[in-house]
């Protein structure tokens, strides 16, 4: 395993080297991993033009069930593909490994691919379709999606409503990537109280 960690790190140095897109540095470092720890990998994907924001959540979503396949599945085998229309994306990673007995335990690795397709208005699926392996299938829109949301801005009585953006679409000094909340006082909510 120490050798597989070592020889990942050298692909991803190499290949950020190249300003590659990650989702692609991510498969190449993916399929040296699983390959040196004995996993057979079944590449279905070829190069990807994908929005940056979405190749990043695919990239991590990719480097994350490549991590998972190695230490629970106990797989011999994983296919990796993509299928993309001009409305979606859709990245899926397949076992054969010892699936998940019907007890899918949701650690911080799923919760934050969940959490970060989510924020690009897409899904995360995660299917143990027989007695063995596990199937998960990360979606996500071509285009940005903003999240409605109603907010009080502490210490004000006035109440707001905006829009979660991602930082692709709104580059205003928060972190890159990092979702942001926009507050807009002409869309205000006086009409429509909640409580």
């Amino acid at each position: 395993e120490r050798v597989a960690r070592a020889a990942l790190a050298e692909v991803r140095a190499a290949v950020s080297g190249l300003r590659a897109p990650r989702l692609m540095a991510e498969l190449a470092a993916a399929r040296l991993l699983l390959e040196t720890a004995g996993v057979h990998v079944d590449n279905r994907i070829v190069a990807t033009n994908l929005p940056e924001a979405q190749d990043a959540a695919l990239a991590m979503v990719l480097r994350e069930a490549a991590t998972n396949v190695l230490r629970h599945a106990q797989a011999t085998r994983v296919v990796i593909h993509l299928e993309q229309d001009q409305a979606q994306v859709r990245l899926c990673i397949e076992d054969d490994g010892c699936g998940c007995d019907g007890v899918l335990r949701e650690g911080n690795g799923l919760n934050g691919m969940r959490e970060r397709l989510h924020a690009l208005g897409g899904a995360l699926r995660i299917e143990a379709p027989g007695e063995r392996g596990t199937r998960l299938c990360a979606e996500l829109p071509l285009s940005p999606v903003a999240h409605p949301i109603h907010a009080v801005i502490p210490g004000s009585a006035q109440s707001f409503k905006g829009v979660i953006a991602d930082g692709a679409q709104r580059r205003s000094g928060i972190r890159r990537g990092a979702a942001q909340v926009c507050l807009d006082p002409r869309l205000r909510g006086d009409d429509d109280k909640e409580s």
